[in-house]
């Protein structure tokens, strides 16, 4: 299954994290966070540092609270902050080192791929969270094709961070354009049956209906 929200601009429009991160300091009565978790003063290992806690023990709740309530914030998208989390994932979520990002394009497609779904993952949970407290219907569609064509850089788009993700990484000596062939385009598919879903998908997503596809679960991609 898809979430047809999950990579639309629109879908962060409808639900607003810093909206929900305003009534969570609200319900406990602890001043607004700055937006950038770096230019702050209250940061989780302050919280814990200032207090000398036991990290063998559990916290109190109301500083649990405060440590979830860092959630309630974007990840930062300037340049600086995008190379940082993109070399993050290389070398923590793919164990690869510089000379590895630069002899193989693969690993280098991988970890912008894993820095770009980190902030859609937050822009979906957002959306369901907002579809939840609200209750509402839901659209299901179903088919047995879809020609999604390749994501990361539809998903760049319309994040709206193409521009920041080139600078940031060509300053690390990666291009963007050397990247995008890496993606294999996910063969769900191979009629206008396919991309007629696909349109659906991204036409519902537009429009901000709470939409799910679903599909077969494909063993071989279809030729």
């Amino acid at each position: 299954p898809r979430s047809t929200l999950s990579s639309s601009s629109a879908a962060s429009d409808v639900y607003k994290r810093q909206e929900y991160g305003a009534s969570l300091f609200r319900e406990m009565e602890i001043p607004k966070r700055a937006t950038d978790t770096e230019n702050s003063n209250l940061k989780p290992e302050k919280i814990i540092e200032k207090e000398h806690y036991d990290l063998n023990e559990a916290l109190p709740e109301d500083k649990a609270a405060i440590l979830w309530a860092f959630l309630a914030s974007y990840l930062p998208s300037d340049e600086k902050s995008i190379q940082k989390f993109y070399v993050q994932h290389a070398e923590y979520s793919l164990a690869q080192t510089r000379q590895d990002l630069m002899k193989k394009k693969l690993p280098a497609y991988q970890a912008l791929a894993y820095s770009v779904r980190d902030r859609l993952i937050e822009r979906w949970k957002d959306t369901e969270i907002y579809f939840r407290q609200h209750e509402v219907k839901r659209v299901y569609y179903l088919s047995l094709e879809y020609l999604l064509g390749r994501s990361l850089q539809n998903a760049m788009s319309n994040l709206g961070l193409t521009n920041q993700f080139t600078r940031g990484l060509r300053n690390l000596g990666v291009k963007l354009e050397d990247l995008y062939g890496q993606e294999t385009d996910a063969g769900l598919g191979n009629g206008g049956l396919g991309r007629l879903a696909a349109c659906f998908l991204d036409s519902l997503a537009t429009m901000n209906y709470p939409a799910w596809g679903y599909g077969l679960r494909f063993e071989f991609e279809v030729n």
